[in-house]
C-alpha cells in the first residue's frame, strides 16, 4: 500500500477531477490510469468533453484545491484542454523514502 498521505492525497486529487468531468465536461468517456513505481505515482485522466481553453479560466476552487493537494505531496500536475476536444490532467506524486533512524 501507499503511504496513507500519499493514498488519501492521490484519491482526494482523482475524485476533484472527476467531480470536475461530471460537473462541466459533458463528457461521454473518462480514462483513467493510476501507476506505482518505485518512486512515484501517476495518475492520467482523460476525457471526451466540450474542454475549455485553459488561458481563459480565472482558477475555481476545484483547479485551486487540486494545484494545493498536489503541491503539499511534492507533486507536479499539467491540465491540457482545447475547446471541443476534451481534456488531459496529469499528476505525479513522489514517493519519499521513510528514513529508519535507528
Amino acid at each position: 500500500r501507499l503511504p496513507s498521505q500519499v493514498e488519501t492525497g492521490a484519491y482526494r486529487i482523482a475524485q476533484e477531477l472527476v467531480n470536475n468531468i461530471i460537473k462541466h465536461a459533458q463528457a461521454t468517456t473518462v480514462e483513467i490510469s493510476i501507476v506505482q513505481n518505485e518512486t512515484e505515482v501517476t495518475a492520467h485522466i482523460r476525457d471526451n468533453g466540450c474542454g475549455f481553453v485553459a488561458e481563459s479560466q480565472t482558477g475555481g476552487f476545484g483547479l485551486i484545491g487540486l494545484a494545493e493537494r498536489v503541491r503539499m505531496l511534492g507533486g507536479t500536475h499539467s491540465i491540457e484542454s482545447e475547446a471541443g476536444k476534451g481534456t488531459t490532467a496529469k499528476v505525479i506524486i513522489p514517493l519519499r523514502e521513510e528514513k529508519d533512524d535507528h
